[in-house]
């Protein structure tokens, strides 16, 4: 056996007791009893222990080290090496203690973050969030940063992106999305809010079952259950999707976003399971792939031409009255709103600046954890003219903080700027596209997806993949320039 090797079996290793804490974490937000929390958060925290001392043990180091000079290593097989590499690099650097605490301190303060959200009371949640900003400063410390704290988590979720990346795109982003939204909220055209009604989940669930098949998800290979919030865990053969356990509105939206994850976490290749080579690039472009399928297909005109009828039949008290232009046009209303998850594709990337700009406060030491439902209203009246009315619409309704996710948010926008440049690309490569998704053929789509975006799980850099898809750098202006198109047509104004 060679030493690469023995090298992929230690790493598929590592890969399984990954999957098994992931499958914990999928039954925490989904059947878990209450009571069984912290017995959970010490089974996690010993299998991230034991996950922690196989990556950076000195068996892993000595495989590094051979396989760093080896010369006979295919494309693949390097990108393997530079992947793990890279992460053993940074996890040698951070006390396994610390590991520990962060992993149950994210158990515990999940469920109190679930509570606290219940209540609308963010002093439940207040020493958690305390807690896991003063861990998480301790892990930027051990690793250590050139600039900002700030940098080593971003760079956890979007790879080689630091604060100095970001904040021009995000600044030229608000120059933009600032008078667009304004121009839109004060045009004379008013549109008629009909999923403003009451849509049975249990009904929208199976009618959203249907989509994600037709879509390309696998559910002999996946699942779709309820949450708190919707979100996905797994991969390759084993992929589970979750949508909202209850609550007045439209879900389908949420659904289609959480089966584009899905459906990049079963597109890698069989004989790269459990390496690097069957995981996505950075999450900005696994959100590119969610927000593809929500936005760019979901709340097209073309795709509900096929499937509004259906809808119609499954919900003729809400909808039958209503034509699909109605509809189209209410499914795109833009309107200032409290939840991130809700807000349409003009304001959304608002919520995200939002957040954005209160995590680096955070690591600057500009603003205490305490202050945070202050900060967060103040950030809603400045950015969307609106002021939540109790923390439940506000500070709490994110999960991702009390899981220690700090980093993440700036993902989504990134993601939505990649979804519009490679779309337009796959309007280009694909002869008569929205035609095909216009009659319910939405298989073409996830074949290019499947093709060039997930068969080569993390052999390119977010960068190099789309200058190869592309053509050029990301380029905020197609998402620009798709948002102005769209509304200008729907909201009869000109930018």
């Amino acid at each position: 056996m060679s030493v690469y090797e023995e090298f992929i079996g230690y790493v598929k290793e590592l890969y399984d007791l990954r999957k098994a804490s992931d499958l914990l974490e999928w039954d925490q937000e989904t059947y878990m009893p209450p009571k069984s929390v912290e017995g959970r958060g010490y089974a996690l925290a010993t299998l991230s222990g034991v996950y922690h001392e196989k990556l950076t043990s000195k068996k892993m180091g000595e495989y590094l080290k051979k396989l760093e000079i080896e010369k006979d290593l295919t494309e693949e097989q390097k990108a393997n090496v530079r992947e793990i590499k890279r992460i053993y690099e940074k996890k040698t650097k951070v006390p396994l203690k610390l590991v520990k605490e962060i992993t149950k301190t994210s158990s515990l303060g999940t469920e109190a973050w679930a509570r606290a959200r219940k209540k609308s009371d963010f002093k439940i949640f207040q020493p958690y969030l305390e807690k896991m900003v003063s861990l998480k400063k301790d892990f930027a410390e051990a690793i250590g940063y050139e600039d900002k704290a700030y940098d080593v988590l971003i760079d956890d979720f979007e790879p080689y992106t630091t604060v100095k990346d970001i904040d021009p795109v995000f600044s030229g982003l608000r120059k933009n999305l600032v008078p667009i939204v304004k121009k839109i909220t004060e045009s004379e055209t008013k549109i008629k809010d009909i999923l403003n009604q009451s849509f049975d989940v249990d009904k929208q669930k199976n009618f959203g079952i249907q989509i994600i098949k037709d879509m390309g998800f696998d559910l002999e290979q996946g699942r779709l259950d309820s949450s708190a919030h919707p979100f996905t865990s797994g991969s390759c053969d084993d992929v589970r999707l979750t949508t909202f356990k209850e609550g007045r509105g439209f879900h389908l939206f949420a659904m289609m976003h959480e089966a584009g994850h899905g459906l990049y976490e079963q597109g890698y290749k069989k004989e790269h399971y459990r390496t690097p080579m069957a995981e996505a690039i950075s999450l900005g472009y696994h959100e590119s792939q969610s927000r593809m399928w929500e936005n760019l297909i979901g709340r097209s005109r073309f795709f509900w031409k096929y499937y509004y009828p259906k809808l119609q039949k499954d919900f003729p008290e809400q909808l039958k009255k209503y034509s699909l232009e109605d509809f189209y046009r209410a499914i795109n209303i833009v309107k200032p709103s409290f939840i991130r998850v809700d807000a349409d594709e003009t304001t959304y990337n608002l919520h995200i600046l939002l957040r954005y700009d209160m995590e680096k406060n955070l690591f600057d030491d500009k603003i205490d954890a305490k202050e945070a439902p202050e900060t967060w209203n103040q950030k809603m009246e400045e950015y969307l003219g609106i002021i939540p009315e109790n923390d439940a619409a506000g500070v709490l309704q994110d999960i991702h903080w009390s899981q220690g996710l700090f980093g993440y948010f700036p993902t989504y926008t990134l993601g939505n700027l990649y979804s519009v440049q490679l779309f337009n690309q796959i309007k280009k490569d694909v002869l008569g596209f929205e035609e095909k998704i216009s009659k319910g053929n939405l298989s073409d789509l996830k074949k290019w997806l499947n093709k060039n975006v997930h068969e080569h799980g993390k052999l390119y850099s977010a960068k190099e993949l789309t200058k190869k898809l592309t053509g050029e750098a990301l380029n905020p202006e197609h998402f620009i320039k798709y948002l102005k198109e769209k509304f200008e047509s729907i909201y009869n104004i000109r930018f």
